[in-house]
Order: C-alpha cells, then structure tokens, then sequence
C-alpha cells in the first residue's frame, strides 16, 4: 500500500440528505444479495439499504477514479468501522465493485487523545509502506492545525471540487 484514501464514509459518500432506503423495501434487498452471496444475510438491512440507495453515485464515481488514477486503497476511516467487520464493510463497497479497494480501517483509539487525527496519525507510525495519502471528511474539527496538506474538506459530499484537491495531493 503506497497511497491510501482515508475515508469517512457519512457526508462524503453518503449525504445528509435523500435517504431513499425509507423509500425501498430493504427486506428483498437483503434477500437478492443473500442469494448471490449469503455473507448479506449477516447484515443489517439498514446499513444495506443506506449503502445501496443513499451514497452519492457521483461521489462514489469520484472516489474510483481517484483509486484507479493513483493506485490508492481504502482505508476507513468513519465510523462505521466501528460496528462492521472490514469484510462486512467490503459486502457493502461490492455494491459499487470498490470492494477490492478497501484494505484496512483505523484503530478505534480514545477520543481524548486526538479523535480521528490520532487514530489515522497511529496508522501512519505502524505502516511505513505509505507514500502518499488523502483524508476525506465531513468534519474539520478533527483536523484542525493538523495534516494541512492532506485533508480535504469535503462539506457536500466528495465532490468535482474535493476531488481535485485529493488528486493533486496523491500526485
């Protein structure tokens, strides 16, 4: 892993807004990929129906190009790794064939000791491999007076201009 993509997942990929899963029958989503891989039937429908119906088709054509353009993985950094198994969390980046991307998640660490900033700062002390990397997120506060050249703020979702940072920054 030479480049890595920090990414929360909430705000960036999927919006505040528009949540269409309360529109769709999550059961018989559930059900269809339970029959193309059982490991779906582990999970929660909720989770299903908001990676499949809610994240932002352009954020998510954003964020492969930005992988394929550098070669980069996932890492993730949200908190959805808190309640998912990284092979759960790659179940559901399958819905958009990122799955092969998503290689690690962050080390939940004590929020008093620096939140998100320490947890991806840990990451970085313990992988040595890494060359370059972007964190993607929602949330400045985690970043404030740290990794300057490397956040990009993405306050509307990962858009056209959030992706350019992050590909000038992986180059």
């Amino acid at each position: 892993m030479k480049k890595v993509v920090f990414l929360d997942i909430d705000g960036v990929l999927q919006p505040d807004r528009n949540h269409n899963r309360f529109k769709n029958n999550l059961d018989e989503l559930k059900q269809t990929w339970g029959k193309i891989n059982p490991d779906y039937l582990t999970l929660d429908k909720w989770d299903m129906g908001a990676t499949y119906f809610d994240w932002d088709l352009g954020a998510v054509d954003r964020l492969r190009k930005l992988l394929k353009l550098h070669d980069a993985k996932i890492v993730i950094s949200s908190t959805w790794r808190a309640s998912k198994t990284l092979h759960q969390l790659r179940l559901l980046f399958n819905f958009y064939d990122l799955d092969g991307y998503v290689a690690d998640g962050t080390k939940i660490l004590d929020f008093r000791r620096g939140g998100r900033s320490a947890e991806i700062q840990h990451y970085l002390d313990t992988h040595p491999e890494i060359e370059k990397f972007v964190i993607l997120d929602d949330y400045r506060g985690y970043f404030e007076g740290v990794f300057t050249d490397t956040f990009v703020y993405c306050p509307d979702v990962f858009n056209e201009e959030s992706f350019e940072m992050a590909n000038n920054i992986l180059k």
